[in-house]
């Protein structure tokens, strides 16, 4: 099958697509984030949704019934599994490349999009090489270490936003999130 979605892949990223064209892939592809992604990353950039629609939050509204945040969720964990896993199958899903991206240090797949395109192309062979890693890592987890494992990642990003969110070391979001932390670890 991904021998088929190479061959729409090369369309969408050659940018001759119509919007009708790219809409099918939407609307056969929407379990496979990668293709929809990019669809719907060709269509904003090229602004294939006027005239018919004011905006393309508006097109994602009344088209798709698609909320803003879902759709650049998908754009962006799109363009994060393509250049750190092209072709393959690593990430089945946005929630996968979020995860990865708060292993990595990002608060979001937006910040984690922003770094790949500044990294040069052995960074990114690096990193290519960390995620089939860790791909592995978790393929010979237990399913409580997965779930510990998960729940580790979001106290970190959590951790990582208190002090962008305005709460200091004192707060009572910190006291909270370090309870949690020794709850999880038996302390």
């Amino acid at each position: 099958m991904r021998d088929n979605n190479a061959v729409m892949d090369t369309t969408i990223s050659a940018g001759k697509s119509t919007l009708k064209d790219l809409e099918l892939i939407i609307e056969q592809g929407l379990p496979d984030f990668r293709r929809v992604g990019a669809a719907l990353a060709e269509v904003r950039s090229r602004h294939l949704y006027r005239p018919d629609y004011r905006s393309f939050v508006h097109y994602l509204k009344e088209r798709w019934d698609l909320g803003k945040s879902h759709a650049y969720r998908t754009m962006d964990a799109a363009g994060i599994a393509e250049a750190l896993d092209p072709g393959g199958d690593l990430w089945d899903s946005p929630s996968a490349i979020e995860e990865f991206a708060r292993e990595a240090g990002y608060t979001s797949t937006a910040d984690a999009r922003k770094a790949l395109e500044k990294m040069t192309p052995e960074q990114i062979v690096g990193m290519q090489e960390k995620v089939r890693e860790r791909a592995r890592a978790v393929e010979t987890m237990s399913q409580p270490e997965r779930l510990h494992h998960r729940f580790d990642n979001h106290l970190n990003m959590l951790r990582k936003l208190l002090p962008k969110l305005g709460f200091d070391q004192a707060s009572e979001a910190a006291q909270l999130l370090e309870r949690l932390e020794e709850l999880t670890h038996g302390n």
